[in-house]
């Protein structure tokens, strides 16, 4: 499946990028009126190959494109996927476990893009070398 294979109106697409990273979200109207979101990363220059992405992958990369570098920290991540309601927050590292899916996932599409982990500062999408595909 390649992006142009899905076929959305031009109002049920959001789209996002960071560098040669594109993030985006499709809303699809299946069988019975049941609608749900089709989340994906491709690369702008090639979007032959497409990755999909969680409901909480697609958060956090969202939310990594949208700090344009800067970085996010976990207490902002917690709160944004979990809309600050601590009891359904994790306990244990599975903000981690997503960002590691999500590194794998860009990594598949693009050498250009990482996701960097800082202590005591969170994460930050940066743009590596733009000669690398």
């Amino acid at each position: 499946m390649t992006v142009e294979d899905i076929h959305y109106s031009e109002e049920s697409r959001e789209a996002l990028a960071f560098g040669s990273l594109r993030l985006s979200r499709v809303d699809i109207t299946e069988i019975d009126n049941y609608s749900t979101n089709d989340l994906f990363i491709y690369r702008a220059d090639n979007p032959e190959k497409i990755e999909h992405l969680a409901p909480k992958e697609y958060q956090i990369l969202w939310m990594l494109i949208g700090a344009n570098g800067g970085f996010v920290t976990l207490t902002r991540i917690l709160d944004f996927i979990y809309d600050n309601d601590e009891e359904d927050a994790p306990l244990s590292n599975v903000i981690e476990v997503y960002v590691s899916r999500v590194r794998k996932k860009i990594k598949k599409i693009t050498e250009r893009v990482k996701i960097e982990g800082r202590i005591r500062f969170g994460y930050r999408l940066r743009e590596v070398n733009p000669f690398l595909p």
